[in-house]
């Protein structure tokens, strides 16, 4: 494999003497993007708005009105994690669980993670409530934690945590 001085491609699409690690990545990423993208904006602008793909958050964090209530996720988690190996977490809902309404998954996330999903746990109405205990993987340092809900009726809602995970963690 030939080395090309930065900033210098290779005049041929795809001869193996010319190909890098970077073309490699760069050109599995444009490939990757051309089959997801298209699914991520599916819809129009018009109906964005009222999309239940879309994740929603409370219109005003500190007035929380009760049909938000039902939806948003409540986090019980510390704030101060002394080992990022098995941080605990509890996530809980209000939210009805019946036959034509109810919560259909429930996803954890931490993006400054190098693992960001952390789970998704399903539920069906013969669960009768929603309740998630489970101990989490979380590098060292600050961390925002992700707790996604989706109602079958409407949409995904969303609920975070802010956790400082100790330097001697994971």
């Amino acid at each position: 494999m030939k080395h090309h001085p930065p900033g210098k491609r290779c005049e041929a699409a795809w001869p193996a003497e010319c190909v890098t690690r970077r073309e490699v990545f760069r050109r599995g990423l444009v490939g990757i993007s051309a089959l997801v993208l298209p699914q991520l904006f599916h819809g129009s602008v018009a109906r964005a708005s009222t999309s239940s793909d879309l994740i929603q958050f409370p219109r005003d964090p500190k007035r929380v009105t009760p049909f938000e209530r039902l939806h948003i996720p409540r986090i019980r988690m510390p704030d101060v994690v002394e080992d990022g190996a098995n941080s605990p977490i509890i996530v809980a809902m209000d939210h009805p669980m019946e036959p034509d309404h109810y919560i259909t998954n429930v996803q954890i996330l931490d993006y400054q993670d190098p693992i960001i999903w952390k789970g998704t746990f399903n539920f069906t109405p013969d669960n009768g409530e929603v309740y998630v205990y489970s101990q989490l993987r979380l590098d060292s340092g600050k961390s925002t934690v992700y707790v996604i809900a989706e109602c079958n009726q409407h949409g995904k809602w969303v609920n975070e945590h802010n956790v400082d995970v100790a330097v001697g963690g994971c």
